[in-house]
């Protein structure tokens, strides 16, 4: 309790979730009252005006320069009556938010302007303001023209000189709205380092507005508005007037919204209705404020609301005036000096203020809704690209999955790329370039069936996402059938609503997936579930033949059911087996149109497939299983705090993070059992045994990435790495799907990936056995992996030292990394030497003639420049030694030609895998751009990074330049913006590049790291300290931050081409 305060809550006790309680500062208000003295000149009439001589009510307020400003509605007495008068906007500034120093005129009025039709003679009312992070004040008034209110937009940089936009939704649908009546808009604000600003909500800003009801808007530009329309084209109600409440008449929108940890918070002013529907508790026609709470994830979905108001009208100024009925009218609220502000109408004659402090209260406050990270993740980037929409699979395409998955989860429900697949699919690689997966597509459908499924388009083409963040997916079909997705680790959830019709159906595909299936079956074993397996697939054209099991049950129990088998429909059968076969389920919906929709999986046996389901599924509370799949995230993500940032920074940030953290997936079930590499049931006993690893890629950024973040997963992700390789042979796979080793790609990847783990600090498995694995792929022609060659051409590799260059330069980085790990982890000098001569061999494919690395045929002869490389060129895989840079410059001629090349190379940033330019979307370039801190000219990497950053990357669905396989971009993306890249294969540490966020928190598992002094626009590191101390290196060792620290980096717009060029970054000889 605040001392000299009198609190007038009119609920004894706030929920946690709501705001307050708001008291009264004692002796203060009416903070504002009319003025008889102030004119002006109106353009209008030409006349002077006492423009605030009859009433003063219904404020915004807004923060600027460590003010409070409050623009309220002014009346003068040109009429009699509320709203029959001339309104227009006042302004006045406060230090403290109490004392007001007022403007003598108005700052915004009805003119002699494009908007004068709209508010003439009625002028300018009811106001509510809110800022972008860019310092831009949104202001949403009400036009009145004595015959149409309409909810209108201005914007401002300084509060005081506004630009008008005109009626929010006279352009929304084909101008449909043009002349509707509109008024009382809360914009959806968040808090961020302690200020308060306007927030997207699933990609878009967002409002809450209207009069009598409560409906919703969303905006891509904070000036054209679209209101959000329910199935049958009307404007969606979220809230109405509930009879015998006290808003039991009106629910009209009060100040901005706020994002809090539990939701979305709207206040709104409730008018009490007069006579039997009214609340007798609260005088007739009484204005007094509630609250109400919408879910975050759905902005539309209220979780709770206040039965009594929490602030109503009690002091004589408060029911006197224009309406003595008694009215509290809240409009404004600001988070200033820590405490919350809001500003409210006094009988709609004065203006009142309350205050709220959260640290004088026992509840939560408030808080940034940068805790809620799973909210600032947008699924949709990178789903799209060259490669969705054209018939051939482009590698521009980034592939990500938009559906919900959970962190490093068996499952990803989701709408997939490839077809002949229709539905949401409970598995599928996100950023995977080619078919893959996708098992047991769910599809709904209006009414009956009446040809077999096999003949239905493609979902893809029908889908209109409404959100999708981590762990939740909501879409609108073009049948307009609502479907909601969410996960557990082993399961899956969907909630379909139907919008019309008498019945509607669920389709179950089992012999349907991305590939060719070589067999299937489905077993309808009730009204209301199902169960199955399928058997069968390949990916990138080896085969993969998997079994997966599921079990599915529904909410309630089917008028009907069947299943089909290619293009015949099978009524009333209750088996179905072979390729495109499946089974469907069609329910009544007379009693209600939402149908919820559950499954498990298990790659080991259709009991297993139950018992997950039973144990992280049970029920049918769709709301708490997304509840507890967003706070997974939330655990993962918020390791990372990047703060400071833009929204649209923050939102790829944390979605590229997301993306680094879908795989390596879960593959043993709740009882630990799951199918090894030899095709026989393990059971992990003290771990979780993972698969879908896609070394080739992921080796370079991800692995060192999880270490960091997910120790205990990482540890788990390497043993079962170990195990794998011991069970198929002694060699390690390269690219794992299931239980199967696919051969894609090249190199020996899975070495570098697991001495990567150990350099970064994960150490908790048998160094010994991975050693002893890491050398017989090394050392023994022929080792495998079930059938695959891990090092294919070893022989003429260890006798000459020179072969196929792509090829090599990947043996020579594992190599190293095979060596470093085994002085690092062993302490084995001597196989470190051995290892490390080996790693040299890249000397022997530099070809005087071309001064390039080149290809060498066995008997020594150079092949063509461009022969061999894989996925890239030469001038790319040239730079592939970051091991041993300064010798490779000083080959070329020293740091001025690798400059050159250096530039030569960086021409073109979005290269295909053909052109001799950086393909920012292509792993063999990911650790090119750091080249340059060898090269003796660091500047150019920083500028270089936020180049790519900023032209290459986009929050769009095709916001990606090449596939992200399996979080291998997104961990590229990750490091770049910290300012950090683990440069060197095995070993801990970091090349430098300038930060992204002004502050960015790593939460290490013992201690925080924190990077300060970060931008979005400045690219130039200016100077460094770390841990308080000048640094002047562009290598930063693992050790020196591993327990946390501090790094405060200067950054400007022009180079200092000095910094970083005392000491050499690490080259090993």
């Amino acid at each position: 309790m605040l001392l000299g305060f009198t609190q007038v809550s009119a609920q004894d006790q706030l929920p946690e979730w709501a705001m307050g309680p708001f008291i009264r500062p004692a002796g203060v208000n009416p903070v504002l009252a009319p003025l008889a003295k102030s004119t002006f000149k109106d353009p209008m009439s030409g006349k002077q005006v006492a423009w605030e001589s009859n009433d003063v009510f219904n404020p915004a307020a807004a923060v600027r320069n460590g003010k409070i400003y409050v623009l309220y509605r002014a009346e003068d007495k040109s009429g009699v009556g509320i709203g029959q008068r001339t309104s227009r906007l006042g302004i006045a500034e406060s230090r403290d938010g109490i004392v007001m120093k007022r403007s003598p005129h108005p700052v915004f009025y009805p003119s002699n302007d494009n908007q004068k039709e709209f508010e003439w003679p009625g002028g300018c009312e009811d106001p509510r303001i809110a800022v972008t992070e860019d310092g831009t004040y949104v202001m949403l008034y009400t036009q009145w023209n004595k015959k149409v209110a309409r909810l209108a937009v201005a914007h401002s940089r300084d509060l005081k000189t506004w630009t008008k936009h005109g009626p929010a939704f006279y352009k929304a649908y084909n101008g449909k709205f043009a002349d509707l009546f509109s008024k009382s808009a809360s914009i959806v604000t968040k808090l961020v380092n302690g200020r308060q600003v306007i927030a997207r909500v699933n990609g878009k800003y967002m409002m809450y507005w209207g009069e009598r009801f409560m409906n919703i808007a969303t905006s891509d530009d904070l000036k054209n508005w679209e209101p959000m329309l329910d199935d049958k084209g009307k404007l969606k109600l979220l809230i109405t007037p509930r009879p015998h409440y006290f808003d039991s008449d009106f629910t009209e929108c009060g100040p901005p919204a706020v994002i809090t940890d539990k939701g979305i918070v709207v206040l709104y002013n409730g008018k009490n209705k007069a006579g039997k529907a009214g609340d007798p508790n609260y005088t007739a026609n009484t204005y007094a404020a509630g609250q109400v709470l919408f879910d975050l994830n759905d902005p539309t979905k209220v979780i709770s609301r206040l039965d009594k108001p929490f602030f109503v009208p009690t002091e004589s100024f408060e029911k006197s005036g224009q309406y003595p009925a008694g009215t509290v009218f809240v409009e404004g609220l600001v988070y200033h000096q820590k405490k919350w502000f809001l500003y409210y109408g006094c009988a709609d004659s004065r203006v009142g203020v309350a205050v709220y402090d959260p640290a004088a209260d026992n509840k939560i406050g408030v808080i940034s809704s940068t805790t809620d990270y799973a909210a600032k993740v947008n699924t949709l980037i990178g789903n799209k690209g060259k490669g969705v929409s054209e018939t051939e699979l482009q590698f521009e395409a980034g592939f990500t999955d938009p559906g919900a998955a959970y962190p490093f989860g068996m499952v990803q429900f989701t709408p997939t790329f490839f077809a002949p697949q229709k539905g949401f699919v409970v598995n599928q690689l996100s950023g995977a370039g080619c078919p893959n997966m996708g098992n047991f597509p769910c599809l709904p459908v209006m009414g009956e069936l009446q040809q077999s499924p096999d003949a239905m388009d493609h979902l893809n083409k029908q889908l209109k996402p409404v959100t999708a963040n981590a762990g939740y997916y909501r879409v609108q079909l073009d049948n307009n059938i609502d479907a909601r997705l969410t996960v557990t680790k082993r399961t899956g959830m969907a909630r379909y609503n139907f919008p019309t019709g008498n019945s509607g159906t669920i389709v179950i595909g089992s012999g349907i997936n991305a590939n060719k299936m070589t067999d299937a079956h489905v077993r309808i074993t009730g009204p209301n579930s199902c169960e199955g397996y399928a058997d069968g697939g390949s990916f990138c054209g080896s085969p993969t033949p998997y079994k997966i099991y599921f079990v599915a049950s529904f909410d309630q129990k089917a008028v009907s059911s069947g299943t089909w088998s290619g293009q015949q429909l099978n009524k009333a059968a209750d088996t179905a087996s072979g390729a495109n076969s499946g089974a469907y389920f069609t329910f009544d919906l007379s009693a209600g149109r939402t149908v919820q929709y559950k499954f498990g999986i298990s790659y080991v046996s259709l009991a297993n497939a139950r018992e997950n389901l039973a144990k992280e599924n049970p029920g049918f509370d769709f709301d708490q299983v997304v509840a507890g799949t967003k706070a997974a995230w939330n655990s993962y993500l918020g390791k990372i705090e990047a703060g400071g940032g833009s929204e649209d920074r923050t939102i790829q940030f944390y979605t590229h993070l997301y993306h680094a953290l879908i795989h390596p997936s879960i593959y043993s079930d709740v009882n630990g059992e799951y199918v090894g590499s030899d095709h026989k049931v393990y059971k992990a006993k003290g771990f979780d045994y993972y698969t879908m690893l896609s070394n080739w890629d992921t080796y370079r950024t991800q692995i060192q990435l999880l270490s960091i973040l997910a120790p205990k997963e990482t540890s788990d992700i390497i043993t079962s790495h170990l195990l794998f390789a011991e069970r198929s042979g002694g060699s390690f796979p390269r690219w794992v799907l299931a239980h199967f080793e696919t051969g894609i790609m090249q190199g020996d990847p899975s070495a570098i990936m697991v001495a990567n783990a150990y350099a970064f600090g994960v150490k908790d498995f048998d160094t010994r056995k991975a050693l002893a694995i890491m050398r017989r792929g090394a050392e023994v022609p022929g080792a495998r992996s079930q059938t695959i060659e891990t090092r294919p051409d070893l022989a003429q590799y260890l006798e000459k030292g020179y072969m196929n260059a792509s090829m090599q330069l990947e043996y020579t980085s594992a190599d190293f990394a095979i060596g470093r790990f085994a002085l690092d982890a062993l302490n084995d000098q001597s196989l470190y030497r051995q290892y490390l001569k080996r790693a040299q061999s890249w000397k022997n494919l530099y070809n005087p003639a071309t001064t390039w690395l080149n290809s060498r045929n066995p008997d020594g002869s150079w092949k063509n420049y461009n022969d061999d490389w894989r996925e890239a060129t030469y001038n790319s895989y040239f730079w592939m030694i970051p091991y041993n840079l300064k010798s490779l410059i000083d080959t070329i001629g020293g740091k001025k030609a690798a400059e050159k090349r250096l530039d030569t190379l960086f021409r073109k940033l979005n290269a295909t895998y053909y052109e001799e330019w950086f393909a920012a979307g292509n792993e063999p370039d990911f650790q090119a751009p750091w080249s340059y801190n060898w090269a003796g000219a660091p500047y150019k990497t920083q500028a270089l990074v936020k180049r790519i950053i900023a032209e290459q990357y986009s929050n769009r669905d095709n916001g990606l330049p090449g596939n992200d396989d399996l979080g291998a971009m997104g961990a590229w993306y990750v490091f770049a913006n910290m300012g950090l890249f683990p440069m060197i294969p095995g070993y801990g540490g970091f090349s430098l590049n300038s930060p992204g966020f002004p502050e960015i928190k790593i939460h290490l598992p013992k201690g925080t790291l924190r990077i300060t002094g970060g931008s979005e626009g400045k690219p130039y590191i200016q100077s460094l300290q770390v841990n308080g101390t000048a640094f002047n290196s562009t290598w930063l060792p693992w050790e020196t931050i591993s327990k946390g620290g501090k790094l405060d980096f200067q950054l400007g717009d022009q180079p200092n081409t000095s910094w970083g060029t005392a000491a050499e970054p690490p080259s090993f000889e």
